[in-house]
């Protein structure tokens, strides 16, 4: 998929087996990453595999379609703003080119 390749990053919506899976609390929406090429923008961005992605640019992500969307209109020169849970924790990455 396109956003995928743009990214760099393989995901997938979230599912109660896959928060099992990757012992993610605390959140029931998102995206998960369940895979970051090296050397890519995820990879230079830090994006790490169980990442939950919760928005991008302050839109939420709660579906495959949104996450789409946000990659396609996100411009890395100007930068992306990302809301991430890890952990148990959330927190932003700004990544700009």
């Amino acid at each position: 998929r396109e956003a995928e390749e743009k990214l760099g990053a393989r995901v997938q919506e979230l599912t109660p087996q896959l928060a099992m899976r990757y012992r993610i609390s605390g959140v029931k929406r998102g995206v998960l990453v369940i895979e970051v090429e090296d050397g890519s923008l995820a990879d230079e961005m830090g994006l790490q595999e169980g990442d939950v992605i919760l928005e991008i640019n302050r839109k939420k992500i709660e579906t495959i379609k949104d996450f789409d969307k946000a990659i396609k209109d996100a411009n890395v020169d100007k930068g992306i703003l990302f809301q991430i849970h890890r952990r148990g924790s959330s927190f932003y990455i700004t990544f700009k080119k």
